[in-house]
């Protein structure tokens, strides 16, 4: 199965980013993009896609890639209609089980997608073409069947992605830890320090707030829409983080020391740091 036209809705840092690097790896593919018209605009002035199409539009013979928020991928999940002549459909939100449910739900032909790659910053003018060379890019199957599978999964490796299949569930259980916990810890960590130090004290700060609460700088609108679409697992993971730092407070009066807290992380992120 080949595709003749890239259909992204949604242009922002990763749907940008598809873009761009779909431009590189697969020059004879037409791209069409959807969004405001404000971005749309922007996106057809600087040649990040050549035509305009709703994903309502898209038919057999198109890859479309929801690159929007939570929210907006589900309603427009609603609005692609369901039938053998549409088209492949796959997206990039960071929870699987409700995006999943939703496409299953319509019986549309779906490979749930995200890739595991973006930054603090947002909007198309931070796209990037080579924003997934390297990275993991998870894929679950929904019953599409192998060779759809296939299909996305050779688009997916050719913008320089390594596919990894998941199960929805263990996917929303992975980032909840790996990427939903870490937002939700350098957002509180810089209003506790901020409250604490005050807006004309942040200036002293050094590299160490700097780094462990740059998450802190992205959208909030959208972590907001992600931490509620994953309750369940964030949830278990935020009441494990409130666990440890009462233990850390407690051991502050206590005769037993805190090194053994700093043993545990440090040698964790050892395996962090090996790993990259």
């Amino acid at each position: 199965m080949t595709f003749d036209r890239l259909v992204i809705a949604g242009l922002g840092l990763i749907g940008g980013s598809v873009a761009l690097a779909a431009k590189r790896a697969y020059p004879e593919l037409r791209l069409a993009g959807w969004d405001d018209n404000d971005v749309l605009d922007r996106a057809l002035d600087q040649g990040v896609v050549d035509d305009v199409c709703r994903p309502a539009e898209a038919g057999g013979g198109d890859l479309v890639v929801l690159a929007a928020p939570p929210h907006a991928s589900l309603f427009l999940i609603d609005s692609i209609p369901a039938s053998q002549e549409g088209p492949v459909v796959t997206d990039v939100v960071s929870v699987k089980r409700v995006v999943t449910e939703a496409a299953a739900a319509r019986r549309l032909t779906f490979v749930g997608g995200h890739p595991m790659a973006g930054s603090e910053q947002s909007g198309l003018a931070a796209a990037r073409a080579d924003l997934f060379v390297g990275r993991p890019w998870f894929l679950v199957d929904t019953g599409a069947g192998d060779a759809v599978n296939d299909a996305v999964e050779a688009f997916v490796n050719g913008l320089g992605a390594r596919a990894e299949w998941i199960e929805a569930d263990e996917h929303d259980r992975l980032m909840a830890a790996l990427s939903h916990l870490p937002q939700v810890a350098a957002s509180s960590l810089m209003a506790v320090a901020g409250r604490l130090a005050g807006e004309s004290n942040l200036d002293l700060a050094g590299n160490g707030l700097r780094d462990t609460t740059r998450l802190a700088a992205s959208r909030a609108d959208l972590w907001g829409e992600i931490a509620a679409a994953n309750a369940p697992e964030l949830s278990r993971a935020l009441t494990l983080l409130i666990d440890e730092l009462a233990r850390a407070r407690d051991a502050l009066d206590a005769t037993n020391s805190l090194e053994q807290f700093f043993l545990t992380a440090r040698r964790w992120r050892s395996k962090l740091d090996a790993s990259s």
